[in-house]
């Protein structure tokens, strides 16, 4: 009670002490982790973490998720972490060097911005945030701070490092100029639609902690869990959730895309139609006034102009009959063409060019060197798996974050790098909600020309004291 009334500071004068005494105390041998969120994606993080680290804490507004984690980090740690469902009074009260962030979008940007200010490096799940405003503001606030902050976009660590080959071949001039790139997306998640009946909910659920800084909708099983990302107020659908993996192997393909105006224009069907979702998104309509109805569009597709450097489309329409569906990346220029994919349990890399390439010892020693660099000079030596306890495959993603907490440095998922990939998704979701083409500077961090509505939908009112 006592956090709550601290309000927008969420942890408040406490949070400033702690980060004293942490700045003053360098990480420990095995660096004590707070996890935040441990359902699904959340707990598998957390408990990679622990395969380099020890968690020392975990937080989940769902006590049922806690007893579930606990029995998975037991085949990892015989230490018993504390446990809360506030992760405001684990940020104050532990003694920890780092915290892992596997919450649905919608809480990202607080619980990073708390994290820093509280003198805690942070290894947050994708995306990074659900707005580019939330990702301009939280950027600057890692700038500003001396703390390692890693995005869970393992694409550029592991998957025995296809996506990344694929990225080196194209910044070596492997596949000619321009680039043309076609990215492959789900379409949406699920058939069902709603609209959806509400209940009490859950007795070992915090609802009120679990909605935060989104909207105080009223509980429905479809609003929770792994279906969030069905709804614009905590998740924005497969072409972020998705999308930004993608989209970041792309423009890690293209370093000059940081510094090059962007063109964007994109569609979609949208379940509550577009024109009442662009009033909502532009708080001009409340998300009250919805239907309780999954509302993330479906059936999209974009296109974005990084000047004269690449072409994108992003292609996340349902397949015709008769035709599979696709997730992946294609990469092709007038010398040559990549596929490269992870879909399911299934890695696939496709490249008739470079696979002549490097046959030459030359060309292969340029292209790891070039890899190398890519990564800061860490490149992973698998790209993948670094063994197996039990159930549990620690990764070399998570070794990243590990390492940069010891070394100071820089991960090899940075967050610059993924708040402009994200930027990108979150772009061409707005272009569609707006129906109009999009110009955008990404130095200058705004809009080229006169643009409409697509300012309004820049940023979103949080709900305080969360926001």
């Amino acid at each position: 009670e006592v956090l709550r009334a601290l309000g927008s500071t969420g942890i408040g004068a406490v949070a400033v002490w702690a980060r004293a005494v942490r700045a003053a105390t360098p990480p420990a041998a095995r660096p004590r982790v707070i996890a935040i969120g441990v359902r699904s994606r959340g707990a598998a993080i957390a408990v990679g973490a622990a395969a380099h680290a020890q968690v020392v804490a975990v937080c989940d507004v769902d006590r049922s998720m806690i007893d579930s984690f606990l029995g998975r980090l037991a085949k990892v740690q015989t230490e018993r972490p504390r446990t809360y469902t506030d992760y405001r009074e684990a940020l104050a009260q532990e003694q920890a060097d780092a915290v892992t962030i596997g919450t649905p979008d919608h809480w990202h940007a607080r619980m990073v911005a708390d994290a820093v200010r509280a003198g805690l490096d942070v290894y947050v799940e994708k995306p990074l945030t659900l707005t580019i405003a939330e990702g301009d503001a939280l950027v600057r606030r890692v700038r500003e701070s001396d703390r390692v902050v890693a995005v869970g976009t393992q694409q550029r660590t592991e998957y025995d490092g296809i996506f990344l080959k694929a990225a080196a071949a194209v910044r070596l001039g492997w596949l000619g100029h321009p680039v043309r790139a076609n990215i492959f997306l789900p379409s949406h998640y699920g058939n069902k639609l709603g609209p959806f009946p509400t209940r009490e909910p859950p007795q070992e659920l915090d609802w009120d902690l679990w909605r935060g800084p989104s909207w105080a909708a009223p509980y429905c099983p479809e609003r929770c869990h792994g279906s969030w990302r069905n709804w614009l107020e905590t998740g924005n659908g497969p072409a972020t959730d998705w999308g930004v993996h993608h989209v970041d192997i792309v423009l890690w393909s293209c370093p000059d895309a940081a510094r090059t105006e962007w063109r964007i224009e994109g569609e979609a069907d949208f379940p509550l139609g577009r024109e009442v979702t662009c009033e909502v998104l532009a708080q001009r309509q409340s998300f009250d006034t919805l239907p309780n109805k999954f509302n993330v569009p479906r059936n999209y597709r974009a296109t974005i102009r990084i000047g004269d450097l690449m072409h994108i489309e992003i292609h996340g329409c349902a397949p015709q009959a008769g035709q599979a569906s696709r997730n992946g990346i294609e990469l092709a220029g007038p010398e040559g063409r990549i596929w490269v994919s992870r879909s399911g349990s299934h890695h696939e890399f496709q490249s008739d060019r470079v696979a002549q390439l490097e046959r030459s010892p030359a060309d292969r020693r340029a292209l790891l060197d070039e890899m190398d660099r890519m990564c800061r000079g860490r490149l992973p030596v698998a790209g993948g798996p670094v063994g197996q306890i039990g159930d549990i495959i620690p990764t070399s993603h998570m070794a990243d974050f590990i390492r940069c907490i010891r070394e100071r440095a820089t991960p090899i998922a940075d967050v610059e790098s993924h708040h402009l990939a994200n930027t990108m998704c979150l772009l061409a979701l707005i272009s569609m909600t707006v129906a109009r083409p999009l110009k955008w500077l990404p130095l200058e961090h705004r809009f080229g020309e006169d643009c409409g509505d697509a300012a309004l939908l820049l940023k979103r009112h949080g709900r305080a004291p969360f926001a």
